[in-house]
């Protein structure tokens, strides 16, 4: 095996999967697949991401909402990662173990919730796309607040592009696309605070407004934790970076439950 090819370790994958679900994990165990010229698992794996992202919130979906907020934040993410951390060991454990031990390269556990924040990113914008698609009519000014929410995915887009930028990126590089990103959703949260004074909102969407503030709030801590993490060279806030991935899945899952 070639020293000069990188994995994504199983620590990397673990942070991804809490943060991003079954999809990241199928993203990431797909590149390592690839990268050991296999292919055909490679395919299968990220097939098997997707498709176990839409059973569970399709199940979630279906589950009343009442039920849905005595579950514990962390049962689900702790779940599937427990069972994905298996499939890693059982199909990858060995050449990610013999990898490592004749000095190979891994990419690094913040690289790993990157990529569980853009599949974060990918479920949001399903999930919008969904509300918008059974959304009915309103005496509220409704162009006003579909625009302000198209400001807000844009950029949600921008801020999330510092997580596809080649490794070996410079410190410099990262830090500064990581500030431009937290200044967007910084503007986020203002967008968002500017949805809530809309009069006439029903509802569903007065409760929607509060978990989009609540998830750019997120966002911003997600970032101020990884710009800490680079600055300083360390892995010390992982946990942090983790357990905020989970509570974004979990407003995920109440956005989809709203309508």
């Amino acid at each position: 095996m070639d020293n000069q090819v990188k994995f994504y370790s199983q620590k990397a994958i673990s942070v991804a999967t809490v943060v991003g679900g079954p999809l990241a994990a199928g993203v990431l165990i797909y590149h390592n697949f690839k990268t050991l010229n296999k292919r055909r698992q490679a395919v299968n794996s990220l097939i098997i991401g997707i498709l176990t992202t839409i059973i569970i919130l399709a199940a979630v979906f279906m589950l009343p909402e009442g039920i849905i907020d005595k579950v514990p934040n962390i049962l689900f993410p702790l779940i599937y990662s427990l069972i994905v951390y298996l499939i890693v060991e059982r199909l990858q454990g060995e050449e990610l173990e013999a990898h490592k031990q004749k000095g190979g390269q891994f990419y690094s556990s913040w690289r790993g919730a990157g990529i569980g924040a853009l599949s974060i990113a990918v479920l949001f914008a399903g999930v919008f796309g969904a509300i918008y698609l059974t959304t009915p009519s309103y005496s509220f000014d409704t162009e006003m607040y579909d625009n302000e929410i198209e400001i807000f995915t844009r950029n949600e887009k921008k801020a999330l592009q510092v997580f596809s930028l080649a490794e070996g990126t410079s410190d410099q590089r990262l830090l500064r696309e990581l500030n431009i990103g937290l200044e967007l959703w910084k503007k986020n949260r203002d967008i968002v605070e500017r949805l809530s004074a809309t009069e006439n909102l029903p509802a569903e969407l007065v409760r929607q407004n509060q978990l989009l503030q609540e998830y750019a709030l997120l966002r911003i801590i997600h970032y101020e934790y990884i710009i800490r993490a680079i600055e300083e060279d360390s892995n010390a806030y992982e946990s942090q970076i983790s357990d905020i991935g989970v509570k974004i899945e979990r407003i995920l899952l109440s956005l989809q439950n709203i309508h």
